[in-house]
């Protein structure tokens, strides 16, 4: 057994030990989808033809950026076990033509997910430790901890075209990275997709590096999208503050001009904002 084996073992012994693993940031639950809109997020600005970096979260922000036409992809994140998800999620769309694989999904069809993951020809390193891991994940049976519960899906254009969303797909580059610690790295991008990570981010140090990480990985022009999902009026200097905090170098604040409902009520909260840098 080699050692990268050895790595993929600890991983899986990691996953099945949720949530009382000793370490919650690195092997955390895994979001099946996410609660975001990809729909009204994706309008609002383009990716197409651009160089985009993207949390990789449920997986969500990745599939909209391949679909919505991004000249490359890269991603980052806390949690291996989202990335190893993230390949899940894409054999399961691109063998089943299922984009949301829901518990009832995995529990119906666990038989045919485990012949497929044992069938896989992986296309690099990542995707062949990504297939070892569910090899070993899925044998000893589905673990309901794994995700997190009660995450409401939100609409997205590339679940209506599954033939598009297929062909979208392409290698993806990852790194198991946390945007709020100095960022590794010298690539530019034209879009950064940090979803709702400003949300929890309540350390000015941290806050800090993030803005700087965000002015060193953005070219001239680019824009960090980020969500207003768990803002609300009762957080205004809390908002306020956080503004105050990001655009103190070279980032410009702008807010995106519609709305949407999240789980079904209308919260009247924009879809998100960016922070353009100057």
């Amino acid at each position: 057994m080699g050692l990268e084996d050895k790595e993929v073992l600890k991983d899986v012994n990691e996953a099945r030990n949720i949530p009382n693993n000793s370490n919650k940031r690195s092997y955390g639950r895994v979001y099946q989808w996410s609660n975001e809109s990809m729909k009204a997020l994706f309008r609002n600005f383009s990716v197409k033809d651009k160089d985009v970096l993207t949390v990789v979260g449920s997986g969500d922000q990745v599939f909209g950026s391949l679909y919505n036409g991004a000249k490359s992809v890269d991603t980052f994140d806390v949690n291996k076990l989202a990335i190893y998800y993230y390949f899940l999620r894409k054999w399961i769309i691109q063998y089943f033509g299922v984009v949301y694989p829901d518990k009832e999904f995995l529990k119906n069809r666990y038989r045919d997910i485990v012949k497929l993951v044992f069938s896989l020809k992986p296309d690099n390193d990542l995707e062949r430790k990504a297939s070892l891991f569910w090899m070993h994940y899925l044998i000893g049976g589905n673990n309901p901890l794994l995700f997190h519960p009660g995450t409401n899906r939100q609409e997205s254009d590339f679940a209506k075209d599954i033939d598009g969303l297929r062909k979208s797909i392409k290698p993806v580059g990852f790194k198991l990275q946390d945007i709020t610690e100095e960022y590794e790295g010298s690539k530019q991008y034209d879009v950064v997709i940090l979803s709702n990570i400003m949300e929890h981010v309540e350390d000015d140090f941290r806050y800090n590096t993030v803005r700087s990480n965000i002015e060193g990985l953005l070219n001239d022009g680019g824009i960090c999208v980020c969500s207003h999902l768990l803002y609300d009026s009762k957080q205004d200097d809390w908002y306020k503050s956080e503004i105050d905090s990001m655009t103190k170098g070279s980032l410009k604040h702008e807010e995106f001009g519609d709305w949407y409902y999240y789980n079904g009520v209308d919260y009247k909260q924009e879809v998100g904002y960016v922070y353009r840098k100057r």
